[in-house]
């Protein structure tokens, strides 16, 4: 989302829990947002660990919980 959009929300009251300065020079290209989507580090295309035995190796996942329901109400 540009600066453009950001100031035209909060002119437009869309914007009520964030102080927006209207008077900011509006730049293409946003260097907080770009950074702030930028990764520490990518996943790397194959793993180099040696799995010997069963249990040497686990892999869950850790997101959660959601806040939101699903549209199917979970």
């Amino acid at each position: 989302m540009t600066m453009g959009l950001v100031k035209m929300l909060k002119e437009k009251g869309m914007i009520t829990t964030m102080e927006v300065d209207v008077n900011t020079k509006i730049v293409e290209e946003c260097t907080p947002c770009i950074l702030a989507k930028q990764h520490v580090a990518s996943f790397p295309k194959e793993s180099h660990m040696e799995i010997a035995e069963i249990r040497d190796l686990m892999v869950c996942d850790v997101w959660g919980p959601a806040r939101t329901q699903s549209i199917g109400g979970d």
